[in-house]
């Protein structure tokens, strides 16, 4: 979002900076997948990122989308006395959002070579350990 924000208000964006101007359709045009992470709202480490991550997230340009909870970082027995906030996963989840854009069908259990292309991909982008 950076580079987006920066060219809005009239900001060249450093060529090292990671990202593409998302108003650009030709720079849209050359990704065929992006990436995302959710992390938890009260930091547990501002130094370690991967402390902090509650999810990483990609979509391909095909429509697929895995969603792939992080783990380790499930302990959230202080905030919600012991038990899951409803809205957490444990599991990975996978749709075909072209097809099923409110994300209403997981597809993971029919589909694992894909779930572990995709994993595949998150970590290409950003490894943590598992």
């Amino acid at each position: 979002l950076v580079p987006t924000i920066l060219s809005a208000v009239g900001i060249k964006a450093s060529s090292e900076l990671p990202g593409i101007d998302l108003r650009d359709r030709t720079a849209l045009a050359s990704r065929d997948r992006l990436f995302g992470a959710t992390f938890a709202h009260t930091s547990v480490d501002l130094e370690d990122p991967v402390a902090n991550l509650k999810y990483r997230t990609v979509v391909r340009a095909d429509g697929w989308k895995l969603i792939e909870p992080y783990r380790p970082n499930r302990d959230i027995t202080l905030l919600y006395g012991g038990r899951a906030a409803p809205w957490m996963r444990s599991d990975q989840e996978l749709f075909r959002v072209i097809d099923d854009p409110h994300e209403s069908e997981d597809l993971a259990g029919s589909e694992p070579a894909l779930v572990q292309e995709l994993h595949a991909d998150l970590q290409g982008w950003w490894e943590v350990p598992q």
